[in-house]
């Protein structure tokens, strides 16, 4: 299936977030805002981000539209990336 990413026989990840680190730099230093975030999204799963103020959804939200770069990827994994189709 082109523009999917296989997961494993027969489902393919329609969003797929792998070890994904955003940080926003602030007069005290930097703030992480997301660390190492791990989500796939399968073609046709509903889904929703929840939690606490400040826990970073609204930082998810704009990496996963594209209004926000991840500051890092953890380097050890090939694998690492930001890939939606």
């Amino acid at each position: 299936m082109e523009g999917f990413f296989y997961i494993r026989k027969g489902v393919f990840a329609m969003i797929q977030l792998q070890n994904i680190t955003k940080k926003y730099k602030t007069a005290n230093g930097e703030l992480t805002a997301v660390k190492d975030v791990n989500l796939t999204i399968n073609k046709g799963e509903i889904f929703g981000i929840i939690g606490y103020s400040g826990a970073g959804k609204s930082t998810m939200i704009r990496l996963l539209n594209g209004l926000e770069k991840p500051t890092s990827r953890n380097s050890n994994s090939e694998q690492s990336g930001f890939f939606i189709d």
